[in-house]
C-alpha cells in the first residue's frame, strides 16, 4: 500500500465560474471529463449552482461550474485562460450542444 503525494504549486490558481445551458439528459460526468481532458491546467471542476426555473428553455437546466486553472511551471496569464476557454466552449458546443449562458 501506497500513497503519492503530489507537491501543491508555488504558483497561484486562477479560478473562473461559467454558466452552462445543458440538455436535462446530458451526464455531468461525461462533459466534465472531457473539460478536464482539454488541458493539463484544469485543476478542479465544481458544480456551485443547478437553476431549473424562469429564463432557462424547457428541458434544458443552466449550470454554474467553478474552474480551477494552475500551473506547476509558471503563472497562467490571462491569455493561457481565454485560449483554454475558446477550446473548451467549442468543444461543449459541437459534442454535447452546450452552450456558455451570458
Amino acid at each position: 500500500y501506497s500513497t503519492q503525494v503530489k507537491e501543491a504549486s508555488k504558483f497561484p490558481s486562477i479560478i473562473r465560474e461559467y454558466n452552462f445551458l445543458v440538455e436535462r439528459n446530458k451526464v455531468f460526468a461525461e462533459y466534465s471529463k472531457d473539460i478536464r481532458e482539454l488541458s493539463s491546467y484544469i485543476k478542479g471542476i465544481e458544480v456551485k449552482d443547478i437553476y431549473t426555473g424562469k429564463g432557462v428553455k424547457n428541458g434544458y437546466i443552466s449550470v454554474l461550474l467553478s474552474i480551477e486553472f494552475n500551473s506547476n511551471n509558471k503563472t497562467l496569464t490571462t491569455q493561457d485562460i481565454e485560449s483554454i476557454e475558446k477550446d473548451m466552449f467549442a468543444h461543449l458546443k459541437e459534442k454535447y450542444d452546450i452552450e456558455i449562458k451570458m
